[in-house]
């Protein structure tokens, strides 16, 4: 989906989670799993919750990206992934 500029705002959120995500290393230094856990807790929460409405509002746009378009597949996938 290369060029869709819907998947490229996926892809920028997404992104932003591993960019914050390697800014520290647990054990370089003196980073801790409990810095890390409060990093997380720090930046992760606003960029979860915009990529969650993007892919929300994507799966809404059932004209645009019917149920069984590439699009709804990946918005879904993306949306549910690690729920059990």
């Amino acid at each position: 989906m290369k060029g869709n500029p819907d998947a490229d705002e996926i892809l920028s959120l997404t992104n932003q989670l591993y960019v914050n995500e390697h800014l520290h290393r647990i054990g370089k230094d003196g980073w801790t799993t409990d810095d890390n856990l409060k990093w997380r807790q720090e930046y992760a929460p606003p960029i979860l919750s915009k990529l969650k409405a993007t892919l929300l509002r994507e799966q809404a746009q059932t004209d645009k990206h019917p149920p069984k378009s590439l699009m709804s597949g990946a918005a879904n996938f993306s949306r549910t992934a690690g729920q059990n």
